[in-house]
């Protein structure tokens, strides 16, 4: 072996350490900023999830209240509607109460007033 390809041979090896360690290098670059990229598309994960979230609790509490103002509207009705059954059951028994008092101012009338 000649001198020149000993000393070409340590060139050859320095010029694949350096070509490796380039790669390594940019290796290494390429994963921080998958990485970085990875954060940053979970941060807009969370905060999309978060908005949705958000949106659903408002429309879950609109729903409730709805809900609630549909129960109260219905049970409004149906006392309005009961209140109005027992007035008409009070007039209907103030009549009969009104008749069976004519009824016995009658029959007093005629007990201590008898026909002659």
């Amino acid at each position: 072996m000649s001198s020149d390809t000993h000393r070409q041979a340590p060139d050859q090896a320095r010029e694949i350490i350096g070509i490796l360690a380039k790669r390594e290098e940019d290796l290494e670059r390429r994963n921080e900023e998958a990485k970085a990229e990875a954060e940053a598309i979970m941060e807009q994960a969370r905060a999309e999830a978060s908005s949705i979230l958000a949106r659903a609790r408002e429309d879950l509490d609109r729903l409730k209240a709805e809900q609630r103002e549909d129960l109260a509207k219905k049970a409004r009705q149906t006392m309005e509607r009961k209140m109005d059954e027992a007035r008409e059951q009070a007039k209907l028994l103030e009549q009969k109460a009104e008749a069976r008092r004519k009824q016995a101012v009658e029959l007093i009338v005629k007990q201590v007033l008898p026909e002659s």
